[in-house]
Formats: structure tokens, C-alpha cells, sequence
């Protein structure tokens, strides 16, 4: 189960991973619940995609599941719906640029293409679908939770730190809670 371990004062924070993986390596899995005082969630897909930073367009991207309110959102939302599951490719702008035309996420689950699968600009990653790209093999995986939070499963560590530092209320979550959403 991922904890943070506390330290003496000005010590750094250290996350440990969770110790069942799939052989891929340690997997850190936290959920973001930063709230408006109204209750709803203060940030979106393209926040979590920003704090992440530079990361996020070096990768090909599989979005398998979509729902979401914005009007020029919608052709992606039909995209993804039309596959049934087997996921719509992204490159990383594509998939900043789709963040930015989302008002608010409602569900959504995308994973970062292995480096093995796709070399980056390689369009043959086109044909890639969730029987290929999953939670066992992913480099990273966002899943937004029905409106109330969003997951991030990474083999990373330095992508928790980047998230607690953007984010107020992160919380360690075991692999199988990020697993189950």
C-alpha cells in the first residue's frame, strides 16, 4: 500500500510504491480530490495533464473511456464511445488540446502508451487498443471517478511529488483502489 513516510522537519516527503506490481515495477497510485467550497471538483483533466508537465506529449496516449460535458468536446466523446471499450489513440498535444475543450470531466480513463509499443510520432500506434495498453502495462494511467475525483497510477514516483505540489488534497491510495475505479 503506498504510505508517506514522515520525516524530521524540512526532510523530504518519500512515497513508497505499492509492492504488488506485475513485474512492470513499483506503482504509486493516489486520488485527487481538490473541492470547491460548492462541493464540486476545483480542477479538470487538463489540470492534472498540466501538473504533470512536460511528460505528457512525449507519450501516445489510449483513451478507452470518455464522458463529459462541453460542446467541443463531443466528437471526441462519440470517438471514444464508437470503440466500446477498445480505446481512441492520442498523441500528448492531442491530448492536451482535447483537455482544454472539456468544460468538466464526468468519467474518463487514458493511458500512457509503453515506450515499447510506440515510438513517439509513430503513427502505426494508431491501431493500438486496450487489449494492447492496460493497467498492467502502462507507463501512467488518469481515470476521472464519476465527477468526484481523479486517479493517477504511475510507475513515477517524481509524477506523485509533481501532483502534490499542484494539487491540496492527494491522497495514497493502494493499487487495487486506482485498480477498481
Amino acid at each position: 500500500m503506498p504510505s508517506r513516510a514522515s520525516g524530521p522537519r524540512g526532510r523530504r516527503e518519500r512515497v513508497t510504491p505499492d509492492p504488488t506490481t506485475s513485474g512492470a515495477g513499483p506503482v504509486w497510485c493516489v486520488s485527487i480530490h481538490d473541492a470547491h467550497p460548492r462541493g464540486y471538483l476545483d480542477f479538470d483533466l487538463r489540470d492534472v495533464l498540466a501538473a504533470l508537465g512536460p511528460k505528457v506529449t512525449d507519450h501516445w496516449w489510449l483513451m478507452t473511456d470518455l464522458d463529459c460535458i462541453g460542446e467541443a468536446a463531443q466528437p471526441l466523446l462519440r470517438a471514444v464511445e464508437a470503440t466500446r471499450g477498445s480505446g481512441v489513440v492520442l498523441s500528448g498535444d492531442e491530448l492536451v488540446a482535447a483537455a482544454r475543450r472539456i468544460f468538466q470531466t464526468i468519467d474518463a480513463t487514458v493511458f500512457a502508451v509503453p515506450p515499447a509499443l510506440a515510438a513517439a510520432g509513430d503513427a502505426s500506434t494508431r491501431g493500438l487498443t486496450s487489449a494492447d495498453v492496460d493497467y498492467d502495462n502502462a507507463p501512467l494511467a488518469i481515470v476521472a471517478v464519476d465527477s468526484t475525483s481523479f486517479d493517477v497510477l504511475t510507475r513515477d514516483e517524481r509524477d506523485v511529488r509533481r501532483l502534490r505540489a499542484r494539487f491540496r488534497d492527494v491522497r495514497d491510495e493502494d493499487a487495487s483502489h486506482c485498480l477498481d475505479s
